[in-house]
């Protein structure tokens, strides 16, 4: 019997750790991260015409990359959830973009922010949980970068998390 109810707790605290660790979709970064959230966010308040107009007054023209790299970030402690995260990624990456991949236009990263030599990332890109960022560069320069936080709605739904995905690197690689 004593063995029984051991069990039964060690079940039991299992089954919270990965509920907390599932459970723990981060919220929606408070500030808009890059120009383009910025500019969506600005035309949302006016009518189709108003902002088709304006947009062509003034969205500067669009600068193509030299190269977009991908990163996956993760720590030493991955729970089912997160390692789903980058399997999902890594999946679409290399189903969607085998040619950008090849030619090296595109870099797919899967990066531990626990070792020391790959801490500065976490305040390069403002981490605060596993994340996927989308970095364009020029000229050897960072000169846009996204973290993709919506892959924390859509782990649970795979052909969503692959269109999300699969459109966030798209419109780095089409120019930012």
């Amino acid at each position: 019997m004593h063995a029984r109810l051991i069990g039964l707790l060690f079940v039991g605290l299992f089954a919270w750790i990965l509920l907390a660790c599932e459970a723990a979709v981060p919220p929606a970064p408070a500030t808009p991260v890059g120009q383009a959230t910025q500019a969506a966010q600005a035309t949302q308040a006016k009518t189709p015409a108003e902002t088709s107009a304006q947009a062509v007054a003034k969205t500067p023209p669009e600068v193509l990359p030299d190269k977009v790299v991908v990163y996956y970030f993760h720590g030493d402690v991955r729970c089912h959830t997160c390692t789903t995260l980058e399997a999902l990624a890594d999946q679409a990456i290399k189903q969607h973009f085998a040619d950008e991949l090849a030619s090296g236009f595109l870099e797919w990263k899967v990066v531990n922010t626990d070792r020391e030599a790959n801490r500065h990332f976490v305040d390069d890109y403002q981490l605060y949980t596993k994340s996927l960022v989308v970095s364009a560069l020029k000229d050897g320069k960072q000169i846009k970068w996204k973290n993709c936080a919506k892959i924390w709605e859509l782990v649970r739904t795979p052909p969503d998390y692959e269109r999300y995905v699969v459109a966030e690197i798209r419109a780095y690689l089409d120019g930012v």
